[in-house]
């Protein structure tokens, strides 16, 4: 199956409860989301967009992520508030079993569900256990509005 080496998680339930059925959010919050792929490529590696649902019903085996022919080796959260639980524990399973998982901005602290109080008090636990992983999980700051994605690590 073809490797791609990250995929990355854009904020999708952060923006649908900030601004509804509006659709220009999803390509512009964070202002950088939809420009990482650029420094990634730039940098000899490749990725792709997924969602929640992707991550739910993926496959984990030996440190990657496996749905359908796409396997992935990194995931990367994009400034991520809230995620449902069974996402949560999709990333701590792919982290324990040798995933590389990289946070920027900010840190999942939520659940996104409806029913979210009784599900929130699980996200923080989740996210300690990942804390825990330091040689593969990895929290970082966004980059500064303007920053040019393309040149990014070089």
């Amino acid at each position: 199956s073809p490797v791609t080496d990250i995929a990355i998680l854009p904020p999708e339930a952060d923006n649908w409860s900030k601004h509804g059925l509006i659709r220009q959010p999803f390509h512009t919050e964070p202002w950088y989301v939809f420009e990482l792929w650029q420094g990634i490529s730039q940098n000899g590696s490749s990725c792709d967009y997924i969602s929640e649902n992707i991550l739910q019903e993926a496959g984990i085996k030996k440190g990657e992520l496996q749905y359908g022919p796409m396997t992935y080796r990194t995931l990367v959260l994009a400034d991520i508030q809230s995620i449902e639980p069974e996402t949560a524990k999709a990333v701590l399973k792919f982290v324990a079993k040798g995933g590389k998982l990289i946070s920027i901005g900010s840190i999942v602290s939520r659940s996104s569900s409806m029913t979210g109080a009784s599900n929130d008090s699980e996200i923080p636990g989740i996210i300690e256990k990942l804390k825990k992983y330091k040689d593969r999980v990895h929290f970082v700051e966004a980059p500064a509005e303007g920053t040019d994605q393309r040149r990014a690590g070089q």
